[in-house]
């Protein structure tokens, strides 16, 4: 499946979509269609996700590798996989 080839961009839509409909609507006095209010938000909303991800999501999710594994947990004493 090619789905997230060119990264994640659903956290930055979720984040974005809102704030950028809002000032599509200020900066239009309200006086846009619904047709094009979609369209403008869409593609307004998924330039700032692809941004988002290419300059903050992705690079923050690199540095994980660098962060201590937390200590697994002890398995507990009834447990299928304590004895094997």
């Amino acid at each position: 499946s090619n789905i997230g080839r060119h990264g994640d961009f659903s956290y930055g839509l979720y984040i974005f979509s809102f704030p950028t409909q809002q000032l599509i609507v200020h900066w239009t006095q309200g006086q846009i269609g619904l047709g094009s209010m979609i369209a403008v938000s869409l593609v307004a909303s998924l330039a700032l996700a692809w941004l988002s991800w290419h300059l903050v999501e992705a690079p923050a999710l690199a540095l994980k590798r660098y962060l201590p594994r937390p200590p697994s947990a002890p398995l507990p004493a009834g447990s299928d996989r304590a004895v094997q």
